[in-house]
């Protein structure tokens, strides 16, 4: 028969592994930009981000760290519903746990995918830019998908494609040359590319 003192440190080796399971316990979120929505732009190179469900979704700016921060995304309307949209002017998209930990990133709905080039002469003569999606982890890219435009309207899932996009800690996104034209002011623009993305899953611990 086990004495009080052993009884009780029996109940309180339970309790913590209990709080240590729970504590580490994965849930499944989905990223929609609806509540709360999306702002019209979010502007990496100012710390801007868009955060819902403990993942946060910013840009990324290849550029010379000296140069202005332009790049952003934006939250738009497509297809009936709020979505993260990453056009011509915007190096790239990053998706990250706002802890810094690791998640699994599982899927998206690609609602929009266009990598034409809309001036192949002036751009060394490529008629279509590739968009590009990495999984990180500690640093290293670990993952590695490469998307199309006929895959626009579909769900990825990239846990299918890659199941080492299960345990990362940032995924980033862009086009492939990337999303600069010339001078706006001038009118001309080599790229025309866009991707919106929308019901982003995943899992966080």
């Amino acid at each position: 028969m086990l004495s009080i003192n052993k009884k009780f440190k029996l109940t309180t080796c339970a309790v913590v592994i209990t709080q240590a399971l729970v504590l580490n316990q994965a849930y499944a979120a989905v990223m929609d930009f609806d509540n709360p929505p999306m702002p019209a732009a979010v502007f990496g190179g100012f710390g801007e981000s868009y955060v819902q469900g403990g993942l946060e979704n910013t840009s990324i700016n290849f550029n010379d760290p000296d140069a202005p921060p332009i790049s952003h995304i934006h939250g738009a309307e497509s297809a009936g519903s709020r979505v993260s949209q990453l056009e011509a002017d915007a190096a790239g998209g990053m998706l990250s746990a706002t802890t810094g930990e690791k998640f699994s990133f599982q899927s998206w709905d690609l609602v929009t995918l266009n990598t034409i080039i809309t001036d192949p002469e002036a751009n060394g003569g490529l008629t279509d830019s590739l968009f590009h999606v990495l999984g990180y982890r500690d640093g290293s890219v670990v993952a590695s998908v490469t998307l199309v435009s006929a895959q626009a309207g579909s769900t990825i899932d990239f846990l299918t494609l890659n199941p080492e996009f299960g345990n990362v800690d940032k995924v980033e996104y862009y086009f492939n040359p990337p999303g600069r034209g010339e001078d706006p002011q001038l009118g001309v623009g080599l790229l025309d590319q866009l991707a919106e993305i929308d019901n982003v899953t995943f899992d966080l611990t």
